[in-house]
């Protein structure tokens, strides 16, 4: 009898275990400390997280020659702009909604804003696992509103 209810016990812990996730190592993870990284400037630890390449260059024009000046030039355009008390460097992750996508090796997050009159929509960071089964950043694709006239 006591051996069937240690039996019965064991069964009933070993089935209410519960799974758990790295999740700062998920998709959403990594784009949630990209973005940190980005707004405090850490350009080393935002490394981590992106393909620049495949993500700026096609920015790449006269003044900004490769794909690694135009991120640094949006970075420093960010940062001295929230130098001004009207704006900030931080991204505002409760005024959004998320939605993480995976298939396979791919994943996209995307964040939509919640208030209608925003002049960006949303902004969607797609990513891909590397050779070391990582999660990194391969393009960000803002979505402006319509303007109706």
């Amino acid at each position: 009898m006591k051996k069937s209810i240690f039996i019965l016990l064991l069964i009933v812990v070993s089935c209410n275990k519960k799974e758990s996730k790295e999740i700062d190592k998920s998709p959403f993870g990594v784009v949630v400390k990209f973005i940190t990284a980005e707004s405090l400037m850490d350009t080393i630890q935002a490394k981590k997280y992106i393909d620049i390449e495949r993500v700026y260059k096609k920015y790449i024009d006269e003044e900004n020659t490769t794909a690694q000046n135009v991120w640094e030039s949006k970075l420093l355009f960010s940062y001295n702009l929230s130098l001004d008390n009207k704006f900030t460097n931080y991204f505002p992750f409760h005024e959004y909604d998320f939605k993480e996508i995976r298939n396979n090796n791919k994943s996209s997050i995307l964040f939509t804003d919640k208030n209608v009159k925003a002049s960006i929509e949303s902004i969607e960071y797609l990513l891909e696992l590397d050779e070391n089964e990582n999660w990194i950043i391969v393009d960000i694709l803002p979505k402006k509103k319509r303007l109706d006239n």
